[in-house]
């Protein structure tokens, strides 16, 4: 993940007439985003098992670059939803877009992601003729 500019990610508000609304990730708001996804985290437990614990402030212990991998952000972005989706509202909730978004940016990652075709893949033929026409720019 581009570690250099903002995270950026949408959300429509459950209401049939909202807007959607544009958020950002950066140095100056990560306690904030953090304490969003630490919120609905308490909030899913405390709905499973009927319990009423408030979320505790989240600060974040200090700003560094994280070098994580696609597949790491994935499995990360998994467990989280894992937890924080139990209430009536997850998916329409801030943390769900927020982890649908970087779900979306980690998966343009991968490795073959850019390389591979737009749509359906491409017929056997097709394939072929494309490659024809590749090396046919070669010679």
């Amino acid at each position: 993940m581009d570690s250099q500019s903002p995270f950026r990610w949408y959300h429509r508000a459950p209401e049939a007439d909202a807007e959607f609304s544009s958020h950002t990730l950066d140095y100056t708001n990560v306690d904030e985003v953090g304490q969003m996804l630490w919120k609905a985290n308490f909030d899913s437990v405390n709905y499973r098992y009927s319990e009423g614990k408030m979320a505790p402030a989240y600060v974040h212990p200090a700003f560094k670059r994280y070098d994580l991998d696609a597949v790491q952000i994935l499995k990360a972005c998994d467990c989280y939803e894992y937890q924080a989706c139990e209430t009536p509202s997850w998916d329409t909730s801030l943390a769900h877009a927020f982890i649908e978004s970087l779900r979306r940016q980690a998966i343009t990652k991968l490795a073959g992601y850019n390389d591979a075709e737009w749509g359906p893949p491409l017929s056997r033929e097709a394939q072929k003729a494309k490659f024809d026409q590749k090396l046919s720019h070669l010679r």
